[in-house]
């Protein structure tokens, strides 16, 4: 028969013997969550997404949209320059001031803070003067781009057109463009730009 004495022994060598399995088992824990953080880090940055869509929706001439996490392709930022310009474009007076709200989204907080009450006076001045307008897109090309990792991460972008304006009651046609510049950021495409010599 065991003495109380070496019974308690016994039990505190088990549960001794327990708590390193524990820490054994914690620490290389530790180790394998490092290491999948550092893998992370690493292959962050040259993640790239492929998808791929009928080329009637997005481009006819290029339907493959590439974009990763610092930047995508040229038919990436043509999808979102002909999205914009067909949003913003095609507008009443009634409605301009809503529909730049689309631009204001897409701007970081950093330009839209330089650039609101710019684009909040445009609006007003098309509301004011009580501008119509119909904008049919004839041409988008990219005229700078910032190339990094095979990938634009910046890029300026113009969409030629043509505009039919009612100002008031008169009626006018012309051929005129938008501007937008991009700016990738993890991820994420801003407006870094909006500008138009339609007006």
């Amino acid at each position: 028969m065991k003495k109380v004495g070496e019974q308690f022994i016994s039990e505190v060598d088990k549960n001794r013997a327990i708590v390193q399995y524990l820490w054994r088992i914690i620490v290389i824990l530790s180790i394998s969550l490092v290491v999948l953080a550092i893998s992370f880090m690493s292959i962050k940055n040259t993640v790239k997404v492929k998808v791929e869509l009928p080329g009637k929706l997005i481009y006819k001439y290029a339907p493959v949209v590439v974009a990763g996490i610092n930047g995508s392709n040229e038919v990436y930022y043509k999808l979102w320059s002909r999205y914009i310009v067909n949003e913003v474009s095609n507008f009443k007076s009634t409605n301009i001031i809503k529909k730049m709200d689309l631009i204001k989204k897409m701007m970081s907080p950093r330009i839209l803070a330089l650039k609101n009450k710019k684009l909040n006076n445009f609006a007003k001045d098309i509301a004011l003067n009580l501008v119509d307008q119909d904008f049919k897109i004839t041409k988008i090309k990219i005229m700078n781009k910032k190339i990094k990792n095979d990938l634009i991460d910046q890029a300026a972008v113009k969409i030629d057109g043509f505009a039919k304006q009612t100002i008031g009651r008169k009626h006018f046609s012309k051929s005129c463009s938008y501007d937008l510049k991009f700016k990738f950021i993890e991820g994420v495409l801003y407006v870094e730009n909006f500008g138009t010599n339609c007006f």
